[in-house]
């Protein structure tokens, strides 16, 4: 068609009901639906004037599990910079039976080129990915980080939250062990909370800590703006504030 039949604004709520909605990853696989893409094209090539709310929907969240992956985004991006505002959320998953979850981001532009981005979610990162905990924070930009970390220590696990000055939302999903959890002194503790500028975690609202028990933490780490607390630690004692 060359001409939509019906009104613009009804047209673009039905694109938009084609959109996988997003969720927190720990409670489902970090991928949309196969369908979700192929849907969104039929939309684009429906009528021109569906073409520009497709296209805004196919590029808003942008999935990434592979190094070939990064190498076409940042190709296409380059080609056609004004898509790259479209993105407003970086997510990396692994894909089912997959071994490697490795996505060079140290080594890409992207945080450079996708500025209007402003929500991170990686499922996974391995302590021996030192490389993402030194490319994540070139998105300080972002509001949104929904991170699940796996043998990481607390110091480093604490500065890369740090490092997204602007942080309003955070979801955090940490892996220990009992005995690492037993050996936090409440004088590293009470250093820990010390430890945080003050410009940190100045805008954070929501928080949601998975994984780690009641306390491990001084409440200053986060700062003082929270106003949404979820707490389910490893022993499955969990508390809503």
């Amino acid at each position: 068609m060359s001409r939509c039949k019906l009104p613009v604004e009804r047209c673009e709520q039905i694109v938009d009901l084609c959109n996988f909605p997003h969720r927190e990853f720990v409670n489902k696989p970090a991928t949309r639906r196969p369908s979700t893409y192929a849907t969104l094209r039929a939309c684009a090539l429906t009528c021109k004037a569906w073409y520009p709310r497709s296209r805004l929907n196919l590029l808003r969240i942008v999935e990434l599990s592979t190094e070939r992956q990064v190498d076409l985004l940042i190709r296409t991006l380059t080609a056609q910079p004004f898509l790259a505002d479209l993105v407003i959320e970086l997510e990396h998953y692994r894909p089912p039976g997959s071994l490697n979850n490795y996505v060079p981001l140290s080594r890409s532009p992207l945080p450079q080129i996708l500025q209007n981005c402003r929500s991170l979610v990686f499922p996974l990162l391995k302590s021996h990915h030192i490389t993402y905990t030194r490319s994540l924070p070139f998105f300080a930009h972002i509001t949104r980080l929904e991170i699940a970390i796996d043998g990481h220590t607390i110091s480093t696990l604490l500065h890369l939250i740090w490092s997204f000055p602007d942080i309003q939302h955070l979801l955090l999903k940490w892996s220990y062990s009992r005995e690492y959890s037993t050996a936090v002194s409440e004088i590293y503790r009470r250093k820990l909370g010390e430890m945080r500028p003050p410009s940190c975690c100045k805008y954070l609202e929501y928080l949601n800590l998975r994984g780690m028990p009641t306390g491990m933490l001084p409440p200053t780490v986060f700062g003082y703006s929270v106003t949404h607390l979820e707490i389910q630690s490893q022993v499955d004692d969990s508390h809503t504030g």
